[in-house]
């Protein structure tokens, strides 16, 4: 059987810098360090930061006072609400490309726009994505979806896609 590798293959620079900011925290705190939701798809690097002090969580009930990263696949604004009001300390490792789509979507959001955002529905980073509007935003996972299921509107769209999502789809 020939084998044959990938020019190019690692981790993307968001999750290379979500690691990095999770790794400092873990040796500068003395506090538990807790990651809301997987930091990233890797269950052996998952581990490893298991065994360093990270607590993966999917409630924030309880933490109050804690030290939470905010994984690379992001989280809604709600999250970052919920943290403020409860003394939770945010290391926010969200990918910066991520960032960027919802800063995007709350502001055509706030302007009434319709959101579309392409990608898996149920990935966190699509319902981080979500999360950034609280109103007409429409998750579709292809073109045929979009074509079979949109409703049209009098309003602007603004239209997004997960950042990890099939190409092929798009």
């Amino acid at each position: 059987m020939e084998i044959i590798r990938a020019d190019h293959y690692a981790t993307c620079f968001g999750v290379e810098r979500a690691l990095a900011l999770t790794e400092e925290a873990l040796k500068l705190n003395n506090k538990p360090l807790y990651s809301y939701g997987e930091l990233i798809h890797n269950n052996d690097v998952l581990a490893s930061l298991k065994d360093k002090g990270l607590e993966i969580v999917e409630d924030l009930e309880g933490l109050d006072g804690s030290n939470l990263v905010i994984r690379s696949h992001g989280v809604g604004q709600s999250v970052y609400s919920y943290c403020e009001r409860n003394n939770i300390r945010i290391i926010d490792a969200t990918c910066p490309k991520v960032r960027r789509i919802h800063k995007i979507v709350r502001q055509h959001c706030d302007d009434s726009y319709d959101i579309i955002i392409f990608g898996n529905r149920n990935h966190p980073e699509v319902e981080g994505i979500e999360g950034w509007c609280d109103k007409h935003v429409f998750i579709y996972s292809d073109l045929n979806d979009y074509k079979i299921n949109h409703i049209s509107s009098e309003r602007k769209t603004c239209i997004v896609f997960q950042t990890t999502y099939n190409i092929n789809k798009y």
